[in-house]
Parts: C-alpha cells; sequence; structure tokens
C-alpha cells in the first residue's frame, strides 16, 4: 500500500549553494547530508519543509550516473515542486526581503492562492494556499 509521496527532486548545479537556499532562505529542515555511495562526490541531500514532513526534497546534482545528461537538462526548469502555505501573501513579503526572486505574485484562483519563486538555479517552484473548508 503507497501511503505518501515520500521524496521529491529538484536538479541544481551546486549542492552546498542549494542546501544554503533551502535551509537558511527558505528556512527547511536539514534531513539528510551524506555521500550518494562511498567515494561519489554528490551527496544524497534532503531537506523538509518542517521538521515532521513526511515528504523530503532530494537536491540533486547532475554528475556521475547515467542520469547525468538528463540532470542537467532539468537544472532551472520547472519541476512542478509545490509548497502549500497557511499565508501565501505573508511567505511571499517575507522571502521578497530576503531577495529571492519572485516569478509570480500570489494570485487568487478557483482552488486557492499561488504564488512562484524560484531558487538558485532557476528552478521554479509554486507555493499554494488552499481554502478553508466552509
Amino acid at each position: 500500500m503507497i501511503t505518501h509521496v515520500g521524496t521529491s527532486i529538484v536538479f541544481v548545479r551546486d549542492q552546498d549553494k542549494a542546501k544554503d537556499f533551502y535551509v537558511n532562505t527558505l528556512g527547511f529542515t536539514l534531513k539528510r547530508d551524506v555521500p550518494m555511495y562511498p567515494g561519489a562526490t554528490n551527496r544524497w541531500l534532503t531537506v523538509l519543509p518542517t521538521p515532521d514532513a513526511q515528504t523530503e526534497i532530494l537536491l540533486d546534482v547532475a554528475q556521475g550516473d547515467f542520469r547525468e545528461a538528463y540532470q542537467a537538462e532539468m537544472i532551472g526548469k520547472s519541476q512542478t515542486l509545490l509548497l502549500t502555505a497557511t499565508d501565501v501573501v505573508d511567505v511571499i513579503r517575507d522571502l521578497k526581503a530576503k531577495g529571492v526572486t519572485i516569478v509570480s505574485e500570489p494570485q487568487v484562483q478557483d482552488f486557492g492562492t499561488m504564488a512562484t519563486i524560484a531558487d538558485q538555479d532557476g528552478n521554479q517552484i509554486l507555493i499554494v494556499e488552499l481554502p478553508t473548508a466552509p
């Protein structure tokens, strides 16, 4: 039985810069930062939006294996990472103050309020606030 999404991957150029952005700028929790395998230069580097989140985000660098060409192609392209927030307007205000690139300002849609930011490599991240049930 599948219970939840375990890991979502975002391809990055530099794992240290990505770690800094996701942990220090977005305020995510570092879950794991270990070599991908013995002797590897790339790491299994995962972050969580909250300490108790079930889904982690793997900040994966394009190098060293059969997926390298695909990974390199994905850097800076939308990888459909969608984060849920309780107040998108407040989150965007805070991220602007930190110098984060805002791709689209909060927009009210039928499904909720949505905004888009970009990480250090230009990967777009959707931030969505779903309406509370009536």
